[in-house]
């Protein structure tokens, strides 16, 4: 059933529909025509005529009036503004042909005549039924909110409210009444009133339709928005009259409106500043719009994503697989990413594939169902969560190191400390100090593996001074060449002056050994490695380049991360690279490799140089010129009985007197069952069934004046930090040389 236009109303769209579906509910039947056609007809009109719905719509009035009364019903049509008016009897045509008699009363307003019908047989109540008709109009226009009004040109004659505009404008219709010119001055609010003034002016000068939105101002000091229009209402000579129009409070409206943009405006925000890619599409899977963010994320434009599949932003086989998921999805309602989200693979404009986190939502638009997608880039979150996990991997490895540590250096310590013993018995011209050489040789190696996995386990800062990084080479390259042996020729080329970086000799002695074993495993054939410096500017470099095999780029990425090997099974603890990165980022430097399959392969390491004087890297071990006989009782605590039996040979051959312990609890038992003086405590930190600490505080309690020598394969650092070493304890670490201990045993003693 079609509605009645809003010219008969008086309203807009907003309300036009409740009015127009009370005068549809109307008992008699209601027409409009323009322009010679039926534009409207209500329901009971549709009844008497005997037509299907909207049949009577868009047919000439004609065709439902007999031409005898045809000519009468044109005549008599009331003209613009003169109201309801009552034409007479006239003979209808019904939609089968037949006819029948009603009267009709016509009003024409803005070029289109309304009709009601009568039926001849209630002539006297047709005056009752147009005025209830007038009435219920009216009424329905109240509950609408529409308020009427009539504004007199001429002084004399009284303008008209309906009560629905009294309302509207917060006044009593009983108590006021006002001229044009005191509703714009008392009504229309102050910033309007220049508006209104310019719009009513306009009116009369043009003699057209108007409408308007203003603001007026309640007597309360209330605020609301209103919309008004009206047309010019011209008397019987043509002359301008009054101007008849309604008022509609849209205040609502306009607070709604205003609240719409203001959430517009946030959301846009929202949208603009989102770190996320935003991307709306419809069920086809294309493209309706995005945020900036998609550009920064994917590398096109707005312009150039609008309209295109979201496909173009997934590699395969994900672009395979989207119709058929979004397909599968619309017909059986199945979620794999609607809703819940996942990690998947994009691929930006340059064809660069990259990690994203991918949550997608959906909507209905206007009836249409449309799909928001929100895309993270993971390739951060990615790039930190593997460095957790080579954190990870890191720690794993320094609890294994700290755990083999101790038992490790035990046994090269006490290899290495027998040999010494043994060497010290031999002539100069011995054939078996070659063999002892040897030993000396692989105790080095293992010393070299051991430091290397302890500098993974220890996290506590390196003890660093102003370093000759020439002198570290210079100091160690004997013993380099001696372990990478015969085939491989060690080639050094390092400036003297300017060499100087804030390091240590022993973090320094560890990336230069990591990557000169590096080089030979590389080149097992034999070739040369070579050792090189350059200052340049405010830069120390380090460069270390072997002609060996090289490495593939899928290698080349993997090399610096903890177990990665490429040599077999038991050949290579993946550790040496990833001890040179740790301690090159330790010393505030950054490395660089260069390499190609066959072609060899080159570290640079880039430290910031210093200008100070350095300070000479002193050699691991040094051993007094000429022992030193001693005096006094000495008790030592060592599980290792390797090199327990190697420190009490060589206390006892400086002329200390020894008593020999295996553990805590024997110590405590020899110390009380020595009868004489005890003068010092050498012993390890870590003991079974009681710890070094525990047995000197033990010991001082027979003995106040005993000295102590505390000595362990753990850093001090770690031993102070776990309260197994007093502070500014003498402490050796393992493994050291036999006249390391010898020397430190004197200046406690002294």
């Amino acid at each position: 059933m079609a509605k009645p236009p809003k010219r008969l109303t008086g309203q807009d769209s907003h309300s036009a529909a409740p009015l127009g579906l009370s005068i549809d509910a109307l008992p008699s039947p209601y027409l409009i025509a323009g322009g010679g056609s039926i534009v409207y007809a209500n329901r009971a009109a549709h009844a008497r005529f005997d037509t299907p719905a909207r049949t009577l719509e868009a047919t000439a009035l004609s065709e439902f009036v007999c031409p005898r009364s045809w000519a009468d019903l044109q005549l008599n049509s009331p003209s613009e503004g003169s109201g309801w008016v009552t034409l007479g009897e006239f003979t209808w045509r019904a939609g089968d042909g037949s006819e029948f008699t009603a009267e009709a009363s016509a009003m024409c307003e803005r070029g289109e005549l309304h009709l009601l019908l009568h039926a001849s047989s209630a002539r006297e109540r047709t005056a009752a039924e147009l005025a209830r008709l007038e009435d219920d109009v009216a009424r329905l226009q109240a509950l609408g909110g529409l308020g009427r009004y009539e504004l007199q040109l001429s002084a004399s004659r009284k303008n008209w409210f309906s009560d629905a505009f009294f309302r509207i404008i917060g006044r009593d219709p009983a108590c006021d009444s006002f001229t044009r010119e005191e509703f714009l001055a008392e009504v229309v609010h102050p910033e309007d009133r220049e508006l209104v003034a310019h719009a009513l002016s306009e009116v009369f000068a043009r003699r057209g339709h108007y409408e308007l939105e203003y603001r007026i101002l309640r007597p309360d000091g209330e605020v609301r928005h209103v919309r008004s229009s009206g047309d010019p209402v011209l008397d019987a000579r043509g002359d301008l009259g009054c101007l008849r129009g309604a008022l509609v409070d849209v205040t609502s409206l306009v607070q709604s409106a205003t609240e719409l943009r203001h959430q517009g405006a946030w959301l846009s925000a929202i949208l603009d500043t989102a770190v996320e890619a935003i991307i709306l599409i419809d069920s086809q899977g294309d493209i309706k719009s995005v945020n900036p963010a998609t550009q920064r994320v994917f590398g096109y434009t707005p312009d150039e994503l609008r309209g295109q599949n979201v496909k173009l932003l997934m590699p395969d086989p994900y672009r395979e697989e989207h119709d058929g998921y979004l397909g599968n999805y619309l017909a059986t309602g199945v979620r794999k990413v609607i809703g819940i989200g996942r990690e998947v693979t994009g691929l930006r404009k340059d064809g660069t594939r990259f990690p994203m986190d991918l949550a997608v939502s959906e909507m209905h638009l206007g009836g249409v169902r449309m799909f928001s997608g929100f895309v993270r880039d993971a390739t951060e979150r990615k790039r930190l969560e593997a460095e957790f996990l080579h954190s990870q991997k890191n720690e794993i490895v320094g609890r294994l190191s700290e755990g083999i540590a101790h038992d490790f250096n035990n046994m090269l310590m006490g290899i290495r400390s027998c040999a010494r013993l043994a060497e010290e018995g031999l002539g100069v011209t011995d054939p078996t100090r070659a063999l002892l050489g040897e030993i000396e040789v692989t105790t080095q190696r293992g010393m070299a593996l051991t430091r290397r996995l302890l500098a993974f386990g220890r996290n506590e800062p390196a003890r660093l001074a102003p370093t000759s990084l020439a002198s570290v080479i210079d100091e160690n390259v004997p013993m380099w060449r001696r372990l990478v042996g015969e085939e491989i020729e060690i080639v050094v080329g390092c400036i003297q002056q300017g060499d100087v970086l804030l390091g240590d000799p022993g973090l320094l002695e560890q990336i230069l050994i990591n990557l000169v074993v590096n080089a030979r495993d590389a080149m097992p054939q034999g070739g040369r490695v070579w050792i090189e410096t350059l200052r340049e500017g405010s830069v120390l470099q380090l460069s270390v380049r072997d002609e060996g095999m090289g490495m593939d780029p899928t290698t080349c990425e993997r090399i610096f991360e903890p177990f990665f090997t490429t040599k077999p099974a038991g050949q290579g603890t993946g550790l040496g690279l990833s001890t040179v990165m740790r301690i090159v980022r330790e010393l505030s430097g950054r490395i660089q490799v260069d390499t190609q399959p066959g072609r060899g392969t080159c570290f640079r390491i880039r430290f910031p140089a210093l200008d100070s004087a350095p300070v000479r890297a002193q050699p691991a071990h040094t051993a007094a010129a000429t022992p030193q006989p001693g005096r006094g009782t000495i008790l030592l605590v060592e599980d290792e009985a390797l090199i327990r039996f190697a420190l009490r040979q060589s206390l006892g051959k400086l002329g200390y007197s020894v008593l020999a312990a295996a553990d805590g609890r024997q110590a405590l038992e020899l110390g009380a069952m020595h009868e004489g003086r005890i003068d010092l405590v050498v012993t390890d930190v870590v003991l079974p069934n009681l710890g070094g600490r525990e047995v000197v505080d033990r010991l001082r309690e027979r003995h106040p004046e005993l000295r102590a020598i505390f000595m362990s394969a753990h850093a001090r650092e770690t031993l102070l930090r776990q309260g197994r070493l007093p502070e500014n304890a003498a402490y050796l670490e393992k493994p050291y040389d036999l006249s390391d201990l010898a020397l430190l045993v004197r200046q406690v003693l002294a």
